[in-house]
């Protein structure tokens, strides 16, 4: 899935489980997600999904970057 997304917008982490160094899929960085869907299109696990978003969800879970300036 991340090969093909032009963004790079999936998130890593990285770990060690038993000597091996492993990474962790941690999410999707939708800053930079444009909404292509070819990760989800060549996702071969079936992981990635598209969702219709909830109405009002963003706006309910947006964090201001600079409230200070928000009048």
């Amino acid at each position: 899935c991340d090969l093909v997304c032009p963004d790079f917008c999936l998130t890593w982490g990285e770990g060690e489980e038993g000597g091996k160094f492993e990474r962790e899929f941690m999410g999707i960085d939708y800053r930079y997600c444009k909404g292509c869907l070819r990760c989800v299109e060549s996702c071969p696990s079936g992981a990635l999904t598209t969702e219709t978003e909830t109405p009002g969800l963003a706006d309910r879970l947006r964090v201001p970057l600079f409230p200070d300036l928000i009048g």
